[in-house]
């Protein structure tokens, strides 16, 4: 999100290395911070240079890269951040935890928003829709959820896999698929299954499996 940078997480620290001469420029840690706290995961706001960091105590922090400051802190999670989600607009951040719960956090104000309970294992993935209105999230309980961010209710949940999935992305939708989002789930087998969603759907119908895919690698799937 910086010309010409690399931001990465390194133990308890962020890192900006110089893409151009290889050179590390700076090395981020909050001197508040527990020290025993490492970046997990990163997200990056795409309309600034604020990027979200999300440690192994529970806690976000929000990086200003222009001028290498903590912006805010959010402290709402038991265990450790897994993953991060921007909302489209960037005035809120999703984060999920090991704790199995996700949380919504205002980035104006600097304040949690509302807590989403469902899941009964570490969430691994959220994918917010370009309409604001729900938010899609997986989970190492092999399923897949959509919440409507207006009431926080998720509204439906299916099976994404048999075994653990680990995984979430969207992609862009083909011209032969009528939908407004289309997404991807890796599970720590084989298989990738691939979902159409559609805004205007009725409520609990809104998601829809498109197919299957099989990896060429038995490896475990840690990411899309």
């Amino acid at each position: 999100k910086v010309p010409g940078k690399a931001v990465v997480g390194a133990g308890e620290a962020l890192q900006l290395w110089d893409l151009k001469t290889s050179e590390l420029e700076a090395r981020l840690v909050d001197p508040q911070q527990d020290p025993k706290a490492v970046v997990l995961q990163l997200s990056f706001e795409p309309q600034s240079e604020l990027v979200a960091a999300g440690y192994s105590d529970g806690s976000v922090r929000g990086w200003d890269l222009r001028s290498s400051s903590v912006m805010t802190i959010f402290s709402g999670h038991r265990s450790a951040i897994s993953t991060l989600q921007f909302s489209v607009d960037g005035t809120q951040l999703y984060s999920g935890s090991a704790d199995t719960t996700i949380v919504a956090w205002d980035l104006v104000n600097e304040q949690g928003i509302f807590r989403l309970k469902g899941h009964k294992a570490m969430i691994t993935g959220l994918v917010c829709t370009q309409d604001e209105k729900h938010l899609i999230s997986t989970a190492k309980d092999g399923v897949i959820k959509v919440w409507d961010l207006q009431t926080q209710y998720s509204t439906e949940t299916h099976i994404a896999h048999k075994s653990e999935c680990w995984g979430l992305t969207e992609f862009a939708v083909p011209p032969a698929v009528e939908a407004d989002v289309c997404l991807a789930t890796v599970s720590n087998g084989t298989e990738i299954k691939l979902f159409s969603f559609n805004f205007e759907g009725e409520e609990g119908q809104q998601l829809h499996v498109l197919g299957e895919l099989e990896k060429q690698s038995k490896h475990r799937g840690v990411g899309l």
